[in-house]
């Protein structure tokens, strides 16, 4: 399902690129771009940008992703525009393959029918948008991340915050708030207490995103 599918607005025959492109990379990685529960997945499919197929352990070639990648852009206008142009892209691709005498195991998992839910997308910022999902991910791997986003009042450093934590909570990462105030006399660690008491008056403990 394409991010203007599930956001109602425009669809043509650049949807079924993206279907297909989804299905290559599946079949290529064994799981799809994006996963989790129904609500989930709607929500990642307009705002997340998947993560390439040879850093999931796809073991292909550059040329093969980025077939994949360009047919699953958010964007349709950056996807491959006829479906002409993606087949003789997988033919130069199967080209070099039997070139190089390379075999590749392919796994097919279940696809699944969802419905249509209206929602806005995040337009602009992709460069830092990529960034921080990027960190989310080396998070979610185990890796520590401290991260500071900066720059002139009005830029859209807050909607960019609200953009990576709903993709955290969409992974049922519990997502922790603190705020420190710049003025004489302010508490300097205050910020990072408001995020330890909230945590403690949290019920559950799934994983951890501070912001």
């Amino acid at each position: 399902m394409s991010p203007e599918q599930v956001a109602a607005s425009g669809v043509d025959h650049r949807s079924d690129i993206y279907s297909l492109g989804t299905v290559l990379y599946e079949c290529l990685t064994g799981e799809p771009p994006f996963s989790g529960e129904l609500q989930s997945i709607l929500y990642r499919i307009v705002h997340e940008i998947p993560q390439p197929p040879r850093s999931m352990g796809a073991d292909i070639n550059e040329d093969l992703e980025a077939v994949i990648l360009t047919s699953i852009a958010k964007d349709p206008g950056k996807r491959p525009q006829r479906a002409s142009e993606v087949a003789d892209a997988l033919r130069r691709c199967q080209t070099r393959l039997h070139q190089s005498d390379l075999g590749k195991s392919v796994m097919l998992t279940k696809t699944m029918m969802l419905p249509r839910v209206a929602l806005s997308p995040f337009i602009g910022r992709e460069k830092e948008q990529a960034e921080l999902q990027k960190r989310l991910n080396a998070a979610i791997s185990g890796e520590c991340q401290f991260i500071v986003v900066s720059g002139e009042p009005g830029v859209g450093k807050t909607r960019l915050l609200d953009e990576i934590e709903n993709l955290a909570k969409a992974r049922k990462l519990l997502v922790l708030h603190g705020r420190s105030i710049e003025q004489d006399g302010a508490f300097p660690y205050q910020g990072f207490c408001e995020a330890i008491q909230e945590y403690f008056r949290q019920g559950t403990r799934p994983a951890l995103l501070t912001t």
